[in-house]
């Protein structure tokens, strides 16, 4: 198991990918992207890594998807997307790619879309209840979950029996930019902005209960980072100061013990990427 960390923003986009390998704590690099982008989404789907949307050197949002096959360790453009969109939300759902939300031309997007690899075509899926962005989505029980900002951040499941999204709780009040993650119980929010700046705040949201409570404060201060779930761990890496200064640096938090600690470094810095958990 380790991540692959896709793109993000050093001055501007970039198409730069590397590795994370858990087991001795060390980055490698991995293929670049094809093209730049920052603000992307990225999901696992039949062990292949799809990096869809985002945001192009030129600040213009993108529909792209590209798909990285561990077996052959390239890249491959794919059917882009519907609709153009930046920071939506990801997720596999079955042998389906989903994403979910985002923004458009500063609009927060109600829509979702449906990817089958076989055929190489979306379509659309059921709309969300209200536009989110940005936006991160989740695999939890059988049913997918995103959370996403509407002023407060929301979370929606949608029930696959059904095709509806039901509400969930508010996860996250009074910070933007959060780096966001899950496991089987709960999500969790870390660092961001707030009216006083950018935040160390860590937060935990119960699914079953929407109680939120605080966890330990990140050590360092971040926004636009992104965040991982590995096992009883969330790596929390990349993103950047109030200043814009980017950070290589990367953070663990133990669900377990409540406890951080520091990751080594990626090979560079940068802000707004995505990532995601790989197991082969």
């Amino acid at each position: 198991m380790r991540i692959l960390v896709a793109g993000g923003r050093r001055g501007g986009a970039t198409p730069l990918c590397c590795w994370y390998e858990p087991t001795n704590d060390a980055w490698s690099e991995a293929p670049y992207l094809s093209y730049r982008r920052d603000c992307a989404a990225a999901a696992v789907v039949q062990e292949n890594v799809y990096v869809v949307g985002g945001r192009n050197t030129d600040f213009e949002d993108e529909k792209l998807c590209e798909r990285f096959d561990p077996k052959t360790n390239a890249w491959t453009e794919v059917a882009s997307l519907q609709r153009y969109r930046r920071e939506p939300g990801a997720a596999a759902l079955g042998n389906l790619l989903y994403v979910v939300g985002g923004i458009r031309a500063g609009e927060l997007l109600e829509s979702v879309e449906c990817y089958e690899p076989d055929a190489n075509i979306w379509t659309a899926g059921p709309d969300l209840p209200v536009g989110l962005g940005p936006a991160a989505a989740f695999t939890i029980g059988g049913a997918l979950w995103v959370v996403g900002e509407a002023g407060d951040y929301r979370a929606f499941k949608l029930d696959p029996r059904t095709s509806r999204w039901d509400e969930g709780p508010v996860v996250c009040r009074g910070r933007r930019w959060l780096a966001i993650a899950a496991d089987d119980y709960a999500i969790y929010t870390f660092g961001g902005v707030t009216p006083d700046g950018v935040s160390r705040v860590s937060e935990r949201c119960e699914l079953a209960t929407g109680t939120i409570s605080r966890v330990a404060d990140l050590p360092t201060a971040r926004r636009c980072a992104v965040a991982v779930t590995l096992d009883h761990r969330i790596a929390v890496i990349g993103g950047e100061l109030a200043d814009g200064t980017e950070l290589a640096n990367a953070e663990a938090f133990d669900t377990r013990t409540g406890a951080w600690h520091a990751l080594a470094p990626m090979p560079w810095a940068c802000a707004s990427a995505t990532a995601v958990r790989v197991s082969t």
